[in-house]
């Protein structure tokens, strides 16, 4: 059984520092954390799990870890440059990859404080490549607790995940693994290419109405997702429909979409359709500006699922 507790907390402290892993919020989403210097390394089987990411808590902790670096003076910088922002630069330390960041959760920064040594993190990943931002998920997909380490504790931080899209830069490589919050223009990083998804659209509905033929079409080969019910008149046309969020919530959404995108793909279901209202998301509230990052990270996700294909219907998709 997982205990939840907040992520402060002194048991989750106390069993940092006796080398436990335990799962807790980061900025970045659910993932579990220890000392860097734990020496239980986990092993893993069947489980996606991302390089993991090095939390320090600031450009001395930064110093001393590149001490023996070469090119020790232009990382700093670059942090330096993005201080308070999200960034995290692949490097290897001891012959192994990891992703060095300076975390802006409060609580993690005061846990490296008090354990005195930078924290690990594992972040376990769906198969279509995002983080996990709800807890609930993490018990249910890890009920044993960390997959191939047996000095695991079932602790789970309760806060909240306060989202940062972080940009992660492979200095050695000179390419950028991921654009987030951090926007690097004069320095000579490349982008990488992104994988294409075949079978995923965003769509756009225009003309009224589909003829019987095209219907049994969709009927046949299609999931749609929605998001506050902006195509719920025409659900029926479809092999499937899932409304992320009726209300238009763009956490709520965020929260579901990377388990739905699982299952629906474990049904080898052969199109993926994504309502355009993921994208121009609707919102009842526009004045409450400390959502628009989950409104903006929900559109950014589906650009990213679909590498930003749109499909109008109707359209014969047996022509795709």
């Amino acid at each position: 059984m997982y205990k939840i507790v907040p992520i402060n907390h002194n048991l989750i402290e106390t069993q940092l520092i006796d080398d436990y892993y335990v799962c807790l919020a980061t900025d970045f989403g659910y993932g579990f954390v220890s000392s860097l210097y734990n020496p239980k390394k986990p092993t893993f089987n069947t489980i996606s799990f991302s390089t993991p990411y090095l939390f320090i808590d600031g450009i001395i902790s930064l110093e001393f870890l590149l001490r023996d670096s070469t090119e020790k003076e232009d990382l700093i910088n670059l942090f330096k440059e993005f201080t308070n922002k999200s960034l995290g630069i692949k490097l290897k330390i001891n012959n192994k990859d990891f992703i060095i960041c300076i975390p802006q959760s409060k609580e993690l920064k005061t846990l490296i404080s008090k354990t005195m040594t930078p924290l690990i993190c594992y972040f376990p990943i769906h198969s279509n490549g995002l983080h996990f931002m709800n807890h609930e998920h993490i018990i249910e997909r890890f009920p044993l607790g960390f997959p191939g380490c047996n000095e695991m504790r079932f602790l789970i931080g309760e806060n909240e995940i306060n989202y940062k899209e972080i940009t992660i830069v492979d200095y050695k490589n000179k390419s950028i693994i991921r654009e987030g919050e951090v926007v690097i223009k004069d320095f000579i990083i490349e982008q990488q290419p992104t994988t294409i998804n075949q079978n995923k659209y965003i769509i756009v509905f225009i003309g009224e109405g589909f003829d019987k033929k095209q219907e049994l079409i969709y009927k046949d080969k299609a999931f749609l997702i929605d998001f506050h019910s902006f195509n719920s008149k025409i659900r029926n046309n479809f092999l499937g429909y899932f409304d992320l969020s009726e209300s238009g919530d763009a956490v709520e959404a965020l929260k579901k979409l990377p388990i739905l995108i699982e299952e629906i793909e474990e049904l080898k279901i052969p199109f993926i359709l994504f309502s355009i209202s993921l994208i121009k998301t609707i919102r009842e509230f526009p004045e409450e500006m400390s959502l628009d990052i989950y409104y903006e990270l929900l559109g950014k996700r589906v650009r990213e699922l679909t590498n930003e294909k749109t499909l109008v219907l109707p359209y014969p998709i047996c022509k795709l």
